[in-house]
C-alpha cells in the first residue's frame, strides 16, 4: 500500500507541475500580447505568433 500511496503523491505532484507550467506559459504569451497591442500590432497577429484567441488577447488587456 505504501507504493501505491507513493506513486499517486508523485502522479499528483506531476500533474500540479504541468498545470504550473502551462499557467505560466500562458501568463507569459498574455504578456507579450499586451506589449505587442502597446506596439499597435494587429491583434490578428499576434493572436497568430502567440497562439491565443483574440478574445483571450482583448480580455488579457486591462
Amino acid at each position: 500500500m505504501p507504493y501505491n500511496s507513493s506513486l499517486r503523491n508523485e502522479k499528483q505532484l506531476l500533474q500540479l507541475l504541468h498545470d504550473v507550467r502551462s499557467q505560466s506559459k500562458r501568463e507569459t504569451k498574455l504578456e507579450v500580447a499586451e506589449c505587442m497591442l502597446d506596439y499597435g500590432i494587429d491583434i490578428q497577429l499576434i493572436g497568430a505568433v502567440t497562439g491565443l484567441k483574440k478574445e483571450e488577447i482583448k480580455k488579457g488587456k486591462i
